[in-house]
């Protein structure tokens, strides 16, 4: 099921979106509506918990990451959204991504899966607008 949690330290304000697929036209199950906390600017501030309510049909993929990208630039404050895929998953993923203004920040081998490589990709939101990953800094 692919979704949006918050992360980080309770109030850091990164999104991190999970449950890709291998191909982004694939379907993904549907999201059930789901009970978010908010904290102090509306933000939803539990690590670990949803961010995004829904709910949402069964659709493909594609739809559902810009359907969650979306309900992030809706709230006005500031974001960093992670996303962590292996690398097949990565490859398939990338000019998606990158067209949505995705920037690829890492690649590393994880040590809980013996060694498998994984791929982060960033994306800066600050008022409601997506930044390149290099403007974000001040």
């Amino acid at each position: 099921m692919m979704r949006v949690h918050n992360h980080g330290g309770e109030c850091c304000g990164i999104k991190h979106i999970f449950g890709f697929p291998y191909f982004p036209k694939d379907k993904v199950a549907a999201l059930p509506m789901r009970k978010v906390h908010q904290g102090a600017g509306g933000e939803m501030r539990n690590p670990g918990k949803d961010f995004y309510p829904g709910p949402r049909p069964v659709e493909p993929a594609q739809t559902r990451l810009k359907a969650l990208i979306d309900y992030i630039l809706s709230d006005k404050t500031g974001h960093l959204v992670e996303i962590v895929l292996y690398k097949g998953t990565a490859a398939n993923w990338h000019e998606v991504l990158t067209k949505k203004g995705f920037r690829k920040v890492s690649v590393f081998h994880n040590s809980n899966t013996s060694g498998t490589e994984l791929h982060v990709y960033h994306l800066i939101i600050k008022g409601g607008k997506v930044l390149k990953v290099e403007e974000g800094e001040e």
